[in-house]
């Protein structure tokens, strides 16, 4: 049976970063217990919203991934 994001954010470390919004996106968990998101699919979020690809990329870069410092980090699948 194929887990769904849901079953992974249940199991996820408690210092696991969620991204809101973005909870399509994951694909599963690291070693460390945290929760592991597909770049590609995390661009697309965006992009059903109105915004350009460009826009997107540019956007999720600045605002979104730009929280990585510290523990509990995300670790991106690109």
């Amino acid at each position: 049976m194929r887990l769904k994001y849901h079953d992974y954010i249940d199991e996820a470390e408690v210092g696991a970063i969620r991204f809101d919004g973005y909870d399509s996106a994951i694909l599963g968990l690291d070693a460390n217990g945290f929760l592991v998101y597909d770049y590609d699919k995390m661009v697309r979020i965006p992009m059903e919203q109105g915004m350009s690809m460009q826009e997107a990329i540019e956007w999720l870069d600045y605002n979104v991934l730009s929280v990585m410092g510290g523990q509990g980090f995300t670790v991106l699948y690109r």
